[in-house]
């Protein structure tokens, strides 16, 4: 029996907490299954043709090419994938058994559950077995983790890696070797999502705060804490190379904004002007996102009062304490994610890699509930814990429930429409060919990615129609696409130097008014002296 302070035995002995945890993971598996067994969505797409290209033996090069990565590298054939990190190599396994999407789906759902036990054990270090279990309870039942675990996208890889980060961060004490594993796990975390490298980069300075007095010793670790950073970077381009061309510098300048363009870093050639205004404006909106009045609130609202409970650890907990270092750990995960959303934009799918320490550290931090409920046990000799812990996992259930029904029509919408896609591309351009596709900032969305994905093998060049005839005369020409998708009213049209032909079949229901045209002439350009003076800082 526990005897910490706030783990007085509110549920009647193992059995009940082995019931109820055990219904979590069986209504989680569950959910997750009957939500996720079809492909729907966005950059969905792209992982699943990344997935399919990895499993018949290819080079990690992705079925399409943007201007910006065109005149960057010079590359005309296919960049690397965008997303080419470590969650995609977890998930191959499985998914050469059962497929790629049903292999990411039992992927995610099982590094969900790990995760969610890591973060069990590491509230039971702190308090108490009750408060495990709620943890492990809440770490399934959040809608955001319950939807990206239904999804093949990144996100729920980097929960197991951050879940282990905060278990050994607590573990550690002063025994320096632990310290590598905390390394160890925030170097995975970053193999998954580099957005995390400045938590890793820190880590030897909160090792030498905390290894005190220094010693040459400690200060062999912490060269090698720098070292373990170093080396992270290395190993992440030499070989998980990806075909995003950004900096921070192209976030601030062209990332999207609520309702803006997200893609535009990857469409620009002229760099863009850093915008104070805009950029003051892009912050204030993707701070004001994080506390919606809509639907969406369901995903934001228990991360931040997670986020605020784990912040309090940093200000009521003494610093050599553990609950301090999980809770300075969760504050670098809130940090991160307030960088993402300012520099990039606001999705809620970035609320899940960081959360389950961020739920770890509120758990811990909210003994004085704890404390109240003993009393309140006292009083009505009874065990409150398990029916007021049933009743709030019910109702995120319940809204992981809702959630799932709209990802089974989702998914049944998108299946028909990559079917339709397919067959009527079918004959019509040939499998080597190149397909021109209007990407303009208002379309271009889901439905364009389904597109792609259904024209594979075929290359898919993207492409604006803001660009100078001598980029044209560069884009085009090093492309040499055999066909154009775009609407009919489409300013692309215009721009191309060839005659075209209107294949007279609607492409798909999601783009009304476009239309698929064939190129009958070879595309080439006349280029002047002074067509020849216009540079862009990419061209090679």
């Amino acid at each position: 029996m526990d005897t910490t302070i706030g783990a007085a035995p509110f549920v009647s002995g193992f059995r009940s907490r082995r019931v109820l945890v055990t219904v979590v993971t069986l209504l989680f598996i569950g959910l997750v299954l009957a939500g996720g067994w079809q492909l729907r969505g966005s950059d969905q797409y792209w992982y699943i043709t990344d997935t399919e290209t990895l499993l018949a033996g290819r080079p990690s090069v992705a079925g399409h090419v943007f201007p910006r990565q065109f005149f960057e590298s010079g590359f005309e054939g296919r960049p690397h994938f965008i997303h080419n990190a470590l969650g995609l190599y977890l998930a191959l396994p499985l998914s050469s058994i059962f497929g790629p999407v049903l292999g990411w789906t039992l992927t995610n759902c099982l590094v969900a559950i790990a995760a969610a036990a890591v973060v069990g054990f590491t509230v039971r270090r702190l308090t108490g077995r009750d408060a495990a279990c709620l943890a492990y309870g809440l770490a399934l039942a959040y809608p955001a983790v319950y939807w990206q675990a239904t999804q093949p996208l990144l996100e729920t890889s980097c929960t197991i890696f951050s879940a282990l980060a905060g278990w050994f961060l607590v573990k550690t004490g002063d025994r320096p070797r632990n310290w590598g594993w905390v390394a160890l796990s925030l170097a995975g975390l970053v193999l998954c999502r580099m957005s995390f490298l400045p938590v890793l980069a820190v880590l030897p300075f909160v090792f030498l705060f905390y290894s005190r007095p220094v010693n040459a010793r400690r200060l062999l670790v912490t060269v090698g804490l720098v070292g373990a950073t170093v080396a992270v970077v290395v190993v992440a381009k030499q070989l998980l190379p990806n075909g995003m061309p950004t900096s921070v510098r192209d976030l601030l300048a062209n990332g999207g904004t609520d309702g803006g363009d997200n893609m535009a870093f990857l469409f620009t050639l002229e760099g863009g002007a850093l915008d104070a205004g805009r950029i003051a404006t892009k912050a204030a909106q993707a701070i004001s996102q994080q506390f919606p009045l809509n639907s969406l609130g369901l995903f934001y609202w228990p991360f931040n009062l997670a986020a605020g409970l784990a912040v309090v650890g940093l200000f009521r907990r003494p610093a050599q304490s553990p609950e301090y270092r999980l809770s300075l750990l969760a504050s670098g995960m809130i940090g991160i994610h307030v960088l993402q959303i300012v520099l990039h934009q606001n999705q809620f799918r970035y609320l899940v890699p960081g959360f389950p320490v961020i739920l770890a550290a509120a758990v811990v931090n909210s003994q004085p509930l704890w404390k109240w409920l003993t009393a309140r046990r006292q009083t009505l000799q009874r065990p409150p814990f398990v029916p007021s812990v049933a009743a709030i996992l019910t109702i995120l259930f319940v809204l992981d429930a809702a959630l799932m029904l709209r990802l089974v029509n989702d998914g049944r919408r998108c299946t028909a429409a990559v079917a339709e896609v397919r067959q009527q591309l079918t004959g019509l351009i040939p499998t080597d060919a190149t397909l021109l596709v209007d990407a303009q900032p208002s379309v271009f969305a889901d439905q364009l990615l389904m597109v792609e994905y259904a024209a594979q093998p075929r290359r898919v060049a993207y492409i604006r129609s803001n660009y100078t005839h001598p980029q044209y005369a560069a884009l085009l020409s090093g492309l040499q696409p055999s066909h154009v998708l775009a609407s009919s009213e489409s300013q692309l049209l215009k721009q191309l130097p060839a005659s075209l032909a209107e294949v007279a079949v609607p492409v798909t229901e999601g783009l009304p008014g476009w239309r698929l045209y064939r190129i009958d002439a070879p595309i080439s350009f006349q280029i002047t002296d002074s067509d020849a003076s216009v540079e862009t800082p990419f061209r090679r």
